[in-house]
């Protein structure tokens, strides 16, 4: 514990997730997800989120979901853009 005035370290934390646009991502670490496309795979599918990785072009997750195609029922495993992405 400490007598400093200002934020504590989940407090700093939570800001730079913030400034980074990783509070939406930190909410749909390793949770539940509905997955809104590939395009083959409109969606929306419920989804396991099981790691990010930052990429140049933004965040993505390696994503556990499933689809219902003609009847059948089909798990894929893939990497998806986060904005492909929604809490469950």
């Amino acid at each position: 514990m400490s007598n400093r005035r200002g934020p504590n370290l989940a407090q700093r934390s939570a800001a730079t997730r913030a400034a980074e646009g990783g509070a939406e991502l930190e909410e749909l670490r390793r949770r539940h997800c509905w997955v809104i496309g590939p395009a083959e795979d409109p969606g929306p599918w419920p989804g396991l989120v099981l790691e990010w990785h930052r990429a140049d072009a933004g965040w993505r997750a390696r994503v556990v979901y499933l689809t219902d195609a003609d009847g059948a029922q089909t798990v894929v495993q893939t990497w998806l853009d986060a904005r492909l992405l929604r809490p469950a």
